[in-house]
């Protein structure tokens, strides 16, 4: 699939400066119940669509995994910058920026962050800058999405940075 990285079934990553630059699909996948990527200065950039022009992520976090970035940047990926799906799955940033998030090939997406499907979302500092369609999205069914000291500079926005459990 190209990616660049994966965390997967219980996995645990810990990195202290890392890049991920030009896969290929999604970049990040950090998938499945005990999966967990810790991570400080972490940089995604430009991850590429696969061979039909869709997906193209920075980050896919999933099925009941845990996340934790501080001084990350996710920047020029496409479709999605950064998704946060599935029940239990728990993202937190620290000082994150997802810039330029860039449309699919057919112009649908360019998402900076979407979050869905029982996942939670914790952003304690940071921004989401371009993209073609929303800055911070989220499909009703997300657990929770917060941010704190966070800006949000995004062409089109679905941005709801204040959302508490939906319960």
């Amino acid at each position: 699939n190209g990616h660049g990285l994966v965390v997967a079934d219980g996995a645990i990553a810990d990195f202290d400066g890392a890049s991920v630059a030009m896969a290929r699909n999604v970049a990040v996948v950090v998938d499945g119940a005990g999966a967990r990527l810790r991570a400080r200065r972490l940089a995604v950039s430009a991850t590429l669509a696969d061979p039909a022009g869709n997906l193209g992520y920075g980050l896919e976090a999933g099925g009941g995994a845990r996340v934790d970035l501080e001084r990350a940047l996710f920047a020029h990926n496409r479709d999605v910058g950064v998704s946060v799906l599935g029940a239990k799955t728990i993202v937190s940033f620290h000082d994150v920026a997802v810039l330029s998030t860039q449309p699919t090939q057919s112009g649908t997406c360019g998402r900076a962050v979407q979050v869905g499907i029982g996942a939670a979302l914790r952003w304690g500092g940071g921004r989401i800058e371009g993209g073609g369609q929303a800055g911070l999205g989220h499909d009703g069914q997300a657990r929770r999405v917060g941010a704190r000291e966070a800006a949000f500079a995004a062409r089109a926005a679905v941005v709801e940075p204040r959302q508490r459990d939906q319960r």
